[in-house]
């Protein structure tokens, strides 16, 4: 995987915090995002994934159904597991801006079934986790691999 300066290590960090406030919990169990992040937000993460080849697993969220993105930064030492430096939640994704709707850019919503995680959470995410370069990094750590998308799904 890549190297990730540290600037850019302490802004995901920092990010994980803002959006995983302490005080947001409720006997230690959050089932909501905090707040959605800011179109912004979203492609700097997107991008520091791509340019950094950032590992990245896909995980069941919530008890009704839901998608979630953990991004890890290269492990400290030899021999020792990647850490997680950012949590995504399915909440957390932006909506479509005014300009994409105006352009048609943004696909007709994909009907949520219950129990399921929306689509395009599923769609943004599996880019990510599900990429060949990424299950090679999963299995060299050891980590579970990516499934198909039924079995995130409860």
């Amino acid at each position: 995987m890549g190297y990730l300066p540290d600037g850019d290590l302490a802004w995901l960090k920092e990010l994980h915090q803002r959006l995983w406030p302490p005080h947001h919990k409720s006997n230690g169990i959050v089932l909501e995002a905090y707040r959605q992040l800011t179109h912004e937000e979203l492609e700097r993460v997107l991008g520091l994934i791509e340019t950094h080849t950032l590992l990245t697993s896909m995980v069941s969220i919530g008890m009704f159904g839901g998608f979630g993105m953990r991004v890890y930064e290269d492990p400290p030492a030899f021999g020792m597991p990647p850490e997680q430096v950012l949590f995504l939640h399915e909440g957390h994704l932006p909506p479509p801006t005014r300009l994409q709707r105006a352009l048609g850019e943004v696909p007709d919503p994909k009907p949520r079934v219950p129990g399921c995680g929306k689509p395009e959470a599923w769609d943004l995410f599996s880019r990510y986790t599900h990429s060949e370069k990424n299950r090679k990094a999963l299995a060299y750590f050891k980590m579970d691999p990516p499934r198909e998308q039924s079995y995130y799904d409860y």
